[in-house]
């Protein structure tokens, strides 16, 4: 079964699949081993840094990081509880966020944020997560519905200004 799929910017294509990833540079196919505290898990999401790590996001398997040569786990560096990370995305300035089981995780090399229901989010359990144009709200999809997290105001002030789209709001 194949859970993610991305093609870096070596032009490598990447598969997420049970518990391991799938490199293929055009000719072959390399697997690439995830050890997680989990027998089975899932690769949800990938993501490529200014590096050139590929972050490696999974269900129930935790949080990976991989430079090429060695996978790195991320997972207690971003989350103490969390083993889950659905969705990704990355920004210009090369904060990467992560929806997750727990809300949403920025973390931009050395200082990991979080954003959650105690914020004003309207759940903690994140489906997908985009942009705007600008980067300056990253709008993120719940099980309870949308929200815009004012990223311009987080960067100036790290203040957390979330906007929740509900029922209650017309949604």
């Amino acid at each position: 079964e194949c859970y993610s799929i991305f093609q870096d910017s070596k032009k490598y294509i990447f598969v997420g699949i049970e518990s391991a990833l799938m490199k293929f540079d055009g000719k072959t196919w390399e697997k690439i081993p995830l050890i997680s505290k989990t027998e089975k898990f899932q690769p949800w999401c990938l993501t490529e840094d200014k590096k050139g790590n590929l972050w490696i996001g999974t269900y129930l398997g935790g949080l990976f990081c991989y430079d090429g040569n060695t996978v790195k786990d991320f997972s207690e560096t971003i989350s103490k509880t969390g083993d889950s990370y659905l969705t990704s995305v990355i920004d210009k300035e090369g904060i990467i966020y992560w929806g997750t089981l727990e809300g949403v995780f920025a973390y931009d090399g050395k200082t990991v944020t979080q954003f959650t229901e105690e914020d004003g989010m309207s759940s903690d359990l994140v489906y997908v997560i985009q942009f705007d144009d600008n980067e300056n709200s990253l709008w993120v999809g719940t099980n309870q519905g949308l929200n815009k997290i004012n990223l311009a105001e987080f960067r100036k002030s790290g203040k957390k200004i979330i906007e929740p789209y509900g029922k209650e709001e017309g949604f």
